[in-house]
């Protein structure tokens, strides 16, 4: 549904803006490849824990969750369609992972991952990292 273009009763169908577009009042998001994004590093202004864990819980913790261990309610539909599980974030996959990598892939998709580059600001998925490394143990 985040993607269709919907509209009410008698109402014209809305057209959707071109990817070239840029929102009013702010700029357009730079699209970085994969290798271009494994020397990003946390911006300084990047949202607090609080913000963090917030997201988290509305965004990722249905499939990751509430502590990130992987073990969402989600994690029993993947388990029963032979699907690769959430990740655990303690994991040496992830743990081992750059913070510019993380970014990535939390904008582009991984394995089963949905992408939410078009769904939350690059503000708010750098407070997704943040909150990974924070679970970590790792205080950014």
């Amino acid at each position: 549904m985040n993607y269709q273009q919907s509209y009410r009763i008698q109402e014209p169908p809305r057209i959707l803006t071109s990817k070239e577009s840029v929102p009013y009042g702010s700029t357009k998001e730079v699209a970085y490849s994969y290798d271009e994004a494994l020397g990003l590093a946390m911006p300084a202004n990047t949202p607090g824990v609080e913000r963090a864990k917030a997201l988290y819980t509305t965004d990722c913790s249905m499939c990751h969750g509430p502590t990130g261990s992987g073990e969402g309610p989600m994690t029993q539909y993947f388990i029963k369609e032979n699907a690769s599980p959430p990740v655990d974030f303690l994991s040496q996959r992830v743990l081992q992972r750059k913070d510019g990598e993380l970014f990535w892939l939390i904008t582009n998709s991984i394995g089963n991952m949905p992408g939410f580059g078009r769904l939350l600001s690059e503000e708010d998925r750098w407070a997704l990292v943040r909150y990974i490394r924070f679970v970590q143990g790792r205080n950014t």
